[in-house]
């Protein structure tokens, strides 16, 4: 059996929703992003934060002025000093107390000229820094001025709707992942390994056939020793004629066991992927526990649980609005937080179960969802045994088998 064709349909879907949903995230939070900067800035935040890095450089350029007057102050001071060196310089006398002075002096403004140098060369480089600042200001003040705040709220609305429509597939797509892995994949894992089993059975009775018919040519008791010693080194009997039978009965048991599998996997891989484009719900009928009217309870947990899954479609009778003490409007009107959902209240007269089966009948790709048999309309027979999902109601649990769906309400 070629298992490629039942293989995971989802899985690829799932992870290219992922990169789209992670891609508009992403886009989402830079477009937010842009939003905060534009309202934490104005053009005179911009004025003002370029006019103190203006008055910073001019401050850094008096600041050198004052500096390299400094300078020559103290390059002066160092001449004087030096000369008073050479006036008092004498080797017999090198450790006067005025000589230790003077040469402390002298230590003392080479540290002071060093450090003034040093400053004043680092200066340009400070002014540069801060006119590279003044120019991404500047950049960005031209940023503001062009950016459209309000098209940026229109593509914040679009990102963050988009982003909920992917997460809404994403979740869709997800839960068929899920149920293709818990449903189908295991039955593909009990296939394959049935499948191994009954190769290898078939196999061992091939051998012990061979076995057994070269043991029935063997020219002498040597050979014959030779293929009984074979026959009980692979199956533990030397007989190979005695594991002909069971061998036979073992494959047999695993063909069976493989065309039941075979049987389940298609069923289930074809309940797993069914392709539904309408959901049509029999209103009524779900607002039933055995014989209690139990309102919306039933309907509301479904739809929260397959809103976002497919379209939906409620036909009620016109009854329900004398059960709810409801009017048309108003039972609308409960159903319209739901998207992707339309609800139809028949006339007076007209029976919901008739135009659920017609709708189903000509759309060859919606499914109905109901608790009811619709033993009333045989000639529907074959679309009620394909294309109804049932519902199964307990006291305090729904079950849609086919979709895989256990819900409490």
């Amino acid at each position: 059996m070629n298992l490629k064709k039942y293989s995971n349909p989802f899985s690829d879907q799932l992870e290219a929703l992922h990169v789209e949903l992670s891609n508009n995230e992403k886009t989402k939070t830079g477009i937010n992003d842009k939003i905060q900067w534009y309202e934490r800035n104005s053009f005179s935040d911009f004025d003002k934060r370029i006019t103190r890095l203006i008055d910073e450089i001019e401050e850094l350029q008096v600041n050198t002025n004052n500096l390299k007057a400094e300078l020559e102050i103290k390059e002066i001071e160092k001449i004087s000093i030096l000369e008073k060196q050479k006036a008092k310089l004498n080797p017999a006398r090198y450790l006067l107390k005025s000589q230790r002075i003077i040469k402390q002096n002298l230590h003392e403004i080479n540290y002071l000229l060093r450090n003034l140098k040093l400053e004043i060369e680092v200066t340009p480089n400070k002014i540069n820094q801060i006119y590279k600042k003044i120019g991404e200001l500047q950049s960005q003040k031209t940023q503001f001025a062009n950016l459209d705040i309000n098209q940026l709220k229109l593509d914040l609305k679009a990102t963050t709707e988009n982003c909920s429509s992917l997460l809404g597939h994403f979740t869709v797509f997800k839960r068929k992942d899920d149920r293709f892995r818990g449903y189908v994949q295991p039955k593909i894992d009990d296939l394959k390994k049935y499948s191994l089993n009954l190769n290898a059975a078939q196999s061992e009775l091939d051998l012990a056939i061979q076995l057994d018919a070269e043991l029935s040519i063997a020219p002498s008791g040597e050979a014959r020793g030779l293929i009984h010693r074979k026959s009980r080194r692979i199956f533990g009997n030397d007989y190979p004629n005695k594991i002909i039978e069971p061998k036979r009965v073992e494959i047999e048991s695993f063909k069976r066991s493989v065309e039941k599998l075979q049987r389940e996997l298609k069923l289930a891989f074809k309940n797993v992927t069914k392709k539904v484009d309408l959901l049509i719900i029999d209103g009524n009928n779900l607002c039933y526990y055995k014989d209690e009217f139990i309102h919306f309870k039933v309907l509301d947990k479904i739809i929260d649980y397959l809103n976002n899954s497919f379209p939906i479609e409620i036909v009620f009778d016109p009854g329900i609005m004398g059960l709810t003490s409801k009017n048309e409007d108003q039972i609308l009107e409960h159903f319209s937080k739901y998207n992707n959902l339309e609800v139809l209240i028949m006339p007076y007269g007209t029976t919901a179960d008739t135009v659920i089966l017609q709708k189903a009948f000509l759309d060859k790709r919606s499914y109905i969802l109901s608790n009811d048999n619709f033993v009333e309309y045989p000639e529907r027979k074959a679309l009620i045994n394909e294309r109804v999902f049932k519902v199964i109601i307990t006291n305090s649990t729904i079950h849609i088998n086919d979709l895989d769906a256990v819900l409490k309400y």
